[in-house]
């Protein structure tokens, strides 16, 4: 082409290759449409992604370095003038160390059983909400009654086998009813299975969470626990599922650009291994340690010569644990804006409530 029209002559080429880009997606779609072992859901959601990154292609994927510096420096800019807000934790010494969780960010929390990992989770939902955050609590394994216990006897401080008997005094019941008002107000949602058993699936939780986020009605999820969920792809091993899980949760956060923590199993120690536990004990941990952004593993030290016991605990631990409160060693095994570490907290089971420790011994 002459000079002149060189600019049209690339203009018209690359719209030339973007229909056929276009075309290719679509024909993809369609055979996936026409295939009958793919469950329809599924072929939504990937056809959403396919259709998702072919905008994104039309942009340019390759940034230079200059366009890195424009970006990287408005982000920058943007955190220093308040713009960009890290959803709080609630958890003092966790937020010190990141300074909370940042929208597009994936954590997973992991504990055995009876640690507080449900607890924790709520702990940090009802802190992000209480900072005018919207969130939504994804439970797949308890009902929306039990929740509701474990939130009454978190707000009234009311044991919860009380809640559960219904053997309440006069004073609990106005406590129970002064407390509602406060947690009325806190814009925190809830989904259990019984009412969208669908969402179990990973692709359906998906094109929830597009409609929800359209909706202005998430900012933070919380997932009460990763190996509850599932994956419409047909998969060779519980590894293989869990993997696209969470693979699926991470492009999630930075699709929707909102905060995941899904709430995990560990697995139990071998025999004669330190019970303190580490990244390798998450259940299927390969695919959950690579995808996550950050890692918290809780751990209930039962006894003073427990390795999670902070030293200068030690001559204190039965005045700190006194009247059945646990205390709980927080490892932070991983981190890709944050170093390792460990804190510790205190957990009182029967009002399901965390505070951190004051190091005089007693309860901050």
């Amino acid at each position: 082409p002459a000079p002149s029209a060189i600019g049209s002559y690339i203009r018209a080429v690359r719209e030339c290759s973007q229909r056929r880009k276009l075309d290719s997606v679509i024909r993809s779609i369609a055979n996936a449409v026409g295939d009958g072992m793919r469950e329809i859901p599924g072929v939504i959601s990937d056809a959403q992604q396919a259709l998702r990154e072919f905008g994104f292609g039309r942009g340019g994927a390759l940034l230079s370095m200059s366009d890195m510096i424009v970006k990287g420096y408005a982000d920058i800019e943007k955190r220093a003038s308040g713009g960009l807000k890290l959803i709080p934790t609630g958890i003092p010494d966790l937020d010190r160390s990141v300074g909370g969780i940042e929208p597009g960010e994936y954590w997973i929390i992991g504990a055995r059983p009876s640690t507080g990992k449900s607890a924790a989770g709520m702990h940090i939902a009802q802190a992000a909400a209480r900072k005018g955050y919207k969130v939504i609590v994804l439970s797949l394994e308890m009902t929306a009654e039990q929740y509701m216990q474990r939130i009454f006897s978190n707000a009234a401080y009311i044991d919860g086998q009380k809640l559960r008997s219904g053997q309440l005094t006069e004073a609990d019941f106005s406590d129970l009813t002064d407390s509602m008002p406060k947690i009325a107000e806190l814009p925190i949602f809830f989904v259990f299975p019984d009412a969208l058993p669908d969402l179990r699936h990973v692709e359906r939780l998906n094109m929830a969470m597009q409609r929800w986020k359209d909706e202005g009605r998430c900012d933070l999820l919380v997932i009460d626990y990763l190996q509850q969920m599932d994956t419409e792809k047909r998969c060779k091993s519980p590894y293989e599922s869990v993997s696209e899980v969470t693979k699926a949760l991470q492009r999630m956060t930075r699709e929707y650009k909102i905060a995941i923590v899904a709430l995990s199993q560990l697995s139990r120690p071998a025999p004669g291994r330190p019970l303190l536990p580490r990244l390798s004990d998450l259940r299927e941990s390969g695919a959950i340690e690579q995808d996550a952004d950050g890692v918290l593993l809780l751990h209930h030290c039962e006894t003073a010569e427990d390795d999670g016991v902070w030293p200068e605990d030690v001559k204190n631990f039965d005045a700190l644990t006194a009247g059945d409160k646990r205390y709980i060693a927080v490892i932070q095994a991983k981190g890709r804006q944050c170093s390792v570490g460990k804190f510790e907290m205190l957990f009182q089971p029967e009002i399901m409530r965390f505070t951190p420790i004051d190091r005089k011994g007693h309860v901050a």
